[in-house]
């Protein structure tokens, strides 16, 4: 069933998710306070024994006329695991997204893609990868980096990406995921150069930077690939694209949807995982 998320419930929401995911009280707290509410949450069990939680997030899709919803934060209690509850949920999800017409877009953990297009998932968007490492010698630049509000987020990521399928969010969900990133350790910043200044959404993995988002032009995070490395003290980059990106790299699948069919040129980008 779809739960209300109010104050009567947060404290069994938030002891659910702890038990599925290992992240700080304050970065669960920020998700069930400011954004669940805004959020359709599907429950197994009843309020005082919730066996199971999934929250479906609003978000917009560019050229499709559709409600849309991106799949996160997926918990079963560990008791209740392996007895059939996700699959319930997950059945009263599409019963859902069929009688509204609806979509919803999920990112899968890497090795269970087979997984959800078994349970009636679809390909939905796909993404090319970049591969940099760090130059010998010394970097000079004349560009910075410089830090990034959700708003200057907001409109930087609406006005470069424009394409079919490009996935929206609204400026709360964006202010939320640039708080994740700072909760997780990850980046959100500008790089600055001439007279432009483009997003950037990464982490760190040991010796790599991994950019899952951002506005630079593929030739010019080359140009300066050699200064973002050493300003972050990393050796290598990784950084990805949308597939309509002209970019000389083999696209991937990415994102998973149920109740919409491919979308060639697709991007999610931002996302929380």
């Amino acid at each position: 069933m779809i739960l209300q998320v109010n104050e009567n419930v947060i404290g069994e929401l938030a002891d659910l998710w702890r038990q599925g995911f290992d992240d700080p009280p304050e970065y669960i707290d920020m998700f069930l306070q400011e954004f669940a509410r805004n959020s359709l949450v599907f429950i197994s069990g009843e309020v005082g024994h919730i066996t199971c939680a999934a929250y479906l997030i609003p978000c917009e899709i560019t050229g499709l006329e559709k409600p849309a919803y991106y799949g996160y934060a997926a918990t079963v209690l560990p008791s209740e695991r392996r007895h059939g509850v996700f699959k319930q949920v997950l059945k009263e999800i599409f019963d859902y997204l069929r009688q509204t017409d609806s979509v919803l877009i999920q990112v899968p953990a890497p090795g269970l893609e087979d997984y959800y297009r078994k349970i009636g998932f679809t390909d939905f968007s796909k993404r090319k990868v970049l591969y940099f490492c760090k130059p010998d010698g010394v970097c000079n630049s004349d560009a910075s980096i410089l830090s990034i509000t959700a708003d200057e987020y907001f409109n930087m990521r609406n006005s470069f990406f424009s394409t079919n399928g490009f996935v929206k969010w609204s400026r709360k969900y964006v202010n939320y995921a640039i708080n994740e990133s700072e909760f997780c350790n990850n980046i959100c910043c500008k790089l600055k150069y001439g007279s432009g200044e483009y997003l950037i959404n990464a982490e760190r993995r040991d010796n790599s930077l991994i950019i899952n988002e951002c506005t630079i032009p593929a030739q010019s995070l080359e140009q300066y690939s050699g200064f973002i490395m050493r300003f972050f003290g990393v050796e290598k980059i990784t950084a990805y694209y949308p597939e309509s990106a002209p970019v000389n790299a083999q696209a991937q699948i990415h994102a998973l949807s149920f109740g919409v069919d491919y979308m060639p040129g697709a991007w999610l980008g931002l996302t929380m995982l």
